[in-house]
């Protein structure tokens, strides 16, 4: 990867996260106190996502602010399994006194995804990524909610036999699940 690519992906992730650092006042109901904070979320992406054609997540949230994600899914004659890290941050939270209603987060994260397929040949690529999200909960329970999350974004990718030849591969996906 040569020089100015480098240092236009690491400026974009500098000011894509930068906005993420600067204090924001989530608008939380009396009761926010008192409410679960999300810790653990699995997430299913069924047709909804590039380059994830089906796939799964796990992401442990307990860290708050921090978030960490692993996943795994079935790509056009391949698979790709990734991991990312970074921040998620409350936008609002309007549950009740019970703890049922909606909440909604927004996250920032970076990573590393590789991906293996093959249509005329077999091959290895990695991927170093960044990825923005905003996820919206209906929380059903004090403890589990039903979620919908839409993130996106994207990262330079290589061949793992030739890493010289950078491409950019977009992200992005509609994903559901249950937190807890």
């Amino acid at each position: 990867m040569n020089a100015t690519k480098q240092s236009t992906m690491v400026f974009f992730a500098l000011c894509f996260l930068g906005f993420f650092f600067q204090p924001h006042q989530a608008q939380a109901s009396p009761f926010a106190e008192t409410q679960h904070a999300p810790s653990l979320s699995l997430r299913v992406t069924t047709m909804t996502g590039f380059p994830d054609l089906v796939g799964g997540s796990i992401s442990l949230k307990a860290l708050h602010p921090f978030e960490l994600e692993a996943g795994a899914a079935w790509i056009f004659l391949g698979y790709t399994a990734y991991a990312k890290a970074g921040i998620s941050l409350p936008l609002f939270d309007a549950r009740d006194a019970a703890g049922l209603g909606w909440s909604a987060r927004a996250s920032a994260m970076v990573g590393y995804r590789y991906l293996e397929g093959s249509l005329f040949s077999s091959a290895r690529v990695q991927s170093f990524f960044g990825t923005g999200a905003i996820e919206f909960t209906y929380w059903f329970s004090r403890s589990v909610g039903f979620e919908v999350q839409l993130s996106g974004g994207g990262g330079y990718a290589m061949q793992l036999d030739d890493l010289t030849d950078t491409m950019f591969l977009p992200e992005g996906k509609l994903s559901v699940g249950l937190t807890f």
